[in-house]
C-alpha cells in the first residue's frame, strides 16, 4: 500500500520580512543605543556613496610644486641653450586643483605633471615660456598654477674644437729630485655651450703642485681637474659648458710625470775660447760661471758622468781688451735636465809682456860741481827691460840713457845708484833691472 509524504507548511517570505522590519523599528524607537548605531550606519553609507561619485570634487592647494624640465637635448640639437637660472625661477610654484572626493587624500602635485617643454623654443633671446600641467578624470583638473610662465634667456649653442690643454706648475719638487714637466692626455678638447662663454675660452688650464709628488724615481700617473680660462687667465664657470674629447665627456685629464734624482756636476773651463787676440795681446785668464751645474737623469746613468763640457766657444779673435760672453753647455743624452744650458765666460785680455837685455850700456855722470871732477870706477851696466811687446819691439840701445846724479856731492868716494832714462817711454808701463845697479864714484877737487 503506497503512503503519501506530508508536505511542510509554506513560508511567506514577504510576511516574515515585514515582521522583521516592524521588530527593528520597535527596537530602534524604544532603545537609545540602537538609535545612535543607526545614525552612524547612515553616515557611513552616505560617505561611501559620495566618494564613489566622480562628479563631486574638492579644491586642494599645493605649495613648492616641483616643475620638471624636458626637451633640453632637443633644444641643443636645434642649436640653442638656456643661460638663465630656471631653477630659481621655478622656486615657490603654487598650484590649486579640483580633486574627486575619492582621490583627495592620496593625490600628489606630481599627478598633474607640472612641466616646461624646452623643445618648443625656436629662437634665441629673452622670452616667456608656460608651465604646462595634465588633467585627468582620476585626479581632476588644475584650476590655477602660479606663476603660469617664467622668463628665460636663450643663447646660440656652439662647439669649438682643438682647445689646448695647458699645464702649469706650482710648488717645489721633493728635495733631491727633478720632475720633468707633466704631460696631459688629451692635449686638446672640444667645448660646447653658450656662444657668449665659448668664444671667450683660450685654453683648459691644469695646475700641478710639484710638492705633492712622491720623492721616488719613476713615473707618476693621476687624474687632474682643469679650468677653462680666457687669454687673461680668468676662469670661466663650467656649469653650462660641456667639455669632450672624441665624444667622451670630461671633468679631468690624465697627467703623467717622470721623477728623477739630481746631482751637481762640474763644468769644464777647457776649450771655452777660440781664436787669438790682436798682435801683441794675449789671454791672461779665463773664468766660467757657474762652476757646477745641477743635472737630473736615471740614477744608474748619473754615476757615469763626472764633468760637463762646453758646446760652443767665445771668440777672442783680434780683441785688445777683456771681454765676456755666454756659451752653450753640451748635454749628454743620458741627462733629462740641466739647471742651465749656458754659462758666462769672462776672458781677461792684456798686452804681451816681453823682456830685452842690453849689455854694456855706458853710464854717464850728471850734475858734478864745477870745482870738482868725478871718476867712475865702473863705466858700464847691463840693462834688462820688461814691457808691452809692441813697444818693446821698437826699443833699441840708443834709446837708453844710464847716468848717476852727483848733485850736492863734494870731494870723496861714493856708491851711487845708476839711473835709467828711456826715450819715448811716456805712457808706457815697464820695469828696468840694472847690473850693477850701484857704482863707485871718486870725486876730486880740480
Amino acid at each position: 500500500m503506497m503512503q503519501t509524504r506530508e508536505q511542510p507548511p509554506r513560508i511567506d517570505v514577504k510576511e516574515q520580512l515585514r515582521k522583521a522590519g516592524r521588530w527593528i523599528l520597535r527596537t530602534v524607537l524604544h532603545n537609545g543605543p540602537y538609535k545612535l548605531l543607526a545614525l552612524v550606519l547612515a553616515v557611513i553609507l552616505w560617505a561611501g556613496l559620495i566618494t564613489q561619485d566622480a562628479s563631486l570634487t574638492r579644491e586642494k592647494h599645493f605649495e613648492d610644486v616641483k616643475v620638471t624640465i624636458s626637451g633640453e637635448d632637443t633644444l641643443k640639437r636645434k642649436g640653442f641653450i638656456i643661460t638663465s637660472d630656471m631653477q630659481s625661477a621655478l622656486e615657490g610654484v603654487e598650484m590649486t586643483v579640483n580633486v574627486p572626493q575619492l582621490q583627495y587624500n592620496s593625490v600628489q602635485a606630481g599627478n598633474y605633471t607640472p612641466r616646461i617643454d624646452l623643445s618648443r623654443i625656436n629662437r634665441a633671446g629673452t622670452q616667456n615660456i608656460s608651465i604646462s600641467t595634465t588633467s585627468t578624470n582620476t585626479y581632476g583638473a588644475v584650476e590655477e598654477i602660479e606663476p603660469s610662465e617664467i622668463t628665460i634667456v636663450v643663447e646660440d649653442y656652439i662647439t669649438r674644437s682643438r682647445i689646448p690643454v695647458l699645464v702649469s706648475t706650482t710648488g717645489k719638487e721633493p728635495e733631491g729630485y727633478y720632475v720633468k714637466m707633466p704631460a696631459a692626455d688629451p692635449m686638446m678638447v672640444s667645448v660646447s655651450g653658450p656662444e657668449s662663454l665659448v668664444e671667450q675660452i683660450a685654453c683648459a688650464n691644469v695646475t700641478v703642485d710639484l710638492s705633492t709628488l712622491p720623492a721616488k724615481e719613476g713615473p707618476v700617473v693621476w687624474a687632474a681637474p682643469f679650468k677653462m680660462t680666457t687669454v687673461a687667465g680668468e676662469e670661466i664657470a663650467g656649469d653650462l659648458l660641456e667639455i669632450t674629447n672624441e665624444a667622451v665627456q670630461l671633468d679631468s685629464v690624465i697627467m703623467t710625470a717622470e721623477v728623477y734624482p739630481v746631482r751637481e756636476i762640474a763644468l769644464s773651463d777647457m776649450n771655452v775660447v777660440r781664436g787669438k787676440p790682436a798682435a801683441g795681446y794675449e789671454v791672461k785668464s779665463i773664468s766660467v760661471v757657474p762652476g757646477t751645474v745641477t743635472v737630473a737623469g736615471e740614477a744608474d746613468k748619473l754615476e757615469g758622468i763626472d764633468i760637463l763640457y762646453p758646446d760652443s766657444q767665445l771668440d777672442v779673435t783680434g780683441v785688445k781688451e777683456s771681454i765676456q760672453g755666454r756659451i752653450l753647455i753640451r748635454r749628454p743624452e743620458e741627462l733629462v735636465y740641466l739647471s742651465t744650458t749656458t754659462a758666462t765666460v769672462a776672458v781677461e785680455v792684456g798686452p804681451v809682456i816681453t823682456s830685452k837685455t842690453f849689455d854694456h850700456i855706458r853710464v854717464y855722470v850728471q850734475s858734478v860741481e864745477n870745482e870738482h871732477t868725478a871718476e867712475l870706477m865702473t863705466r858700464y851696466s847691463d840693462v834688462s827691460i820688461s814691457g808691452e811687446q809692441l813697444w818693446m819691439d821698437g826699443l833699441k840701445a840708443e834709446n837708453i840713457s844710464l847716468y848717476v846724479d852727483l848733485t850736492g856731492l863734494t870731494e870723496g868716494t861714493y856708491y851711487v845708484p845708476v839711473l835709467c832714462k828711456i826715450a819715448d817711454s811716456e805712457g808706457q808701463n815697464f820695469t828696468v833691472e840694472l847690473v850693477p845697479d850701484t857704482v863707485e864714484v871718486l870725486i876730486h877737487r880740480k
